[in-house]
């Protein structure tokens, strides 16, 4: 029983991971093998899992609810882009998720379709308010206005990642349409430095995880299946996530280091969720690494959805108040897939509705 209202109950917990139901005996049975042996009465079965390559599902005979239309499924896992690409050429996948660069090359391949999808992660620079100098608003404000962000999603995603201005992309409830939209201005930036009693600052960016930053896209998962008809095809789907998961407990950081002190900032990329609370996961525990902006939220979500949808915008009005974040982009997904079929997927693609997959009409 809950001590107070929950309006995310629904949407975080019974319809997310942690509300599913097992079955007491298998987990007792089986142990540590659940997680590869699964139980459960849905419209697919896992008949096999082999780590690092894939899995295979098939349609369970016992489903009581409607009959998916894949009779089976056979998942593949692929981390390289140029692997995916080569794959969907040659027909051995039917379905995938890249991103818009590296799709691009697909969109003249005959009987394959691209869509464009918006995506609801959320890719950010944040400052460690806790370490001078950005212990100074006006030092982050600074920062803030000396970055090019559209400069940015030009190099790193040529161009075709929206900008993102606050922390909810549209497709989440409390998006802040009004966000202010910074611009460089060095003279500014400047100014504030030099109210801040701050010269010299210098940046150096480091990764302290091995083999960097990886490219866009990668750490994707991919699939393939077959679908029932007198020719086999292939379907290609996954989880999609981009740099750091959700509940991640590192952070990549950069070393940052004035002539007086040094401090540390963090670059996240999160896998985000249709909830606004599922969202700010990164961002609102006060005291764990990935939160050094040092945001906190003690109010319980409230019922009402108008009230509920101001109470998020005020807390990212507090956010951007901090100066102590710089969003970038909420990124994008382009879906390729065989044109004679119809794929589904959650807001954001970052599940695929297997079970709702079917021929294209």
């Amino acid at each position: 029983m809950l001590s107070q209202p929950r309006a995310n109950l629904f949407d975080v917990v019974i319809g997310d991971v942690s509300g599913c139901i097992v079955s007491k005996k298998a987990v007792e049975q089986r142990g540590a093998d659940i997680a590869t042996k699964p139980v459960g009465s849905g419209p697919y079965q896992v008949v096999s899992l082999e780590r690092q390559k894939g899995a295979v599902l098939r349609r369970n005979a016992a489903y009581a609810g409607r009959k998916p239309h894949y009779e089976e499924i056979a998942i593949r896992f692929i981390s390289d882009a140029r692997t995916t690409d080569l794959a969907l050429r040659s027909g051995e996948l039917d379905f995938a998720v890249l991103s818009p660069s590296a799709a691009e090359p697909l969109r003249s391949v005959s009987g394959l379709t691209l869509n464009e999808q918006p995506s609801i992660a959320y890719v950010w620079l944040g400052m460690n308010v806790e370490k001078a100098p950005f212990t100074d608003v006006r030092v982050r404000q600074a920062i803030r206005l000396a970055l090019d962000v559209d400069q940015m999603l030009t190099a790193g995603y040529n161009g075709k990642a929206p900008r993102l201005n606050t922390l909810l992309p549209p497709q989440i409830l409390g998006h802040w349409r009004e966000a202010p939209v910074y611009k460089r201005n060095v003279a500014e930036a400047k100014s504030l430095l030099a109210a801040a009693g701050v010269s010299n600052l210098k940046v150096q960016a480091a990764d302290p995880e091995p083999g960097g930053v990886p490219e866009h896209g990668a750490g994707r998962a991919r699939a393939a299946g077959r679908r029932r008809h007198h020719r086999r095809g292939r379907l290609a789907g996954g989880r999609h996530v981009t740099g750091i998961p959700a509940r991640a407990t590192s952070a990549r950081t950069s070393t940052c280091s004035s002539s007086a002190s040094t401090a540390s900032t963090i670059r996240t990329s999160s896998c985000s969720g249709s909830s606004p609370s599922r969202s700010a996961n990164g961002t609102g525990s006060a005291g764990t690494v990935r939160n050094s902006m040092r945001c906190s939220r003690s109010r319980p979500a409230r019922l009402d959805p108008a009230k509920r949808r101001q109470e998020v915008v005020d807390a990212q009005r507090l956010m951007d108040k901090s100066a102590a974040y710089v969003w970038l982009t909420n990124e994008a997904n382009t879906l390729v897939y065989r044109s004679w079929m119809r794929p589904a997927g959650v807001p954001g693609w970052i599940d695929w509705q297997y079970d709702d997959f079917g021929a294209a009409t």
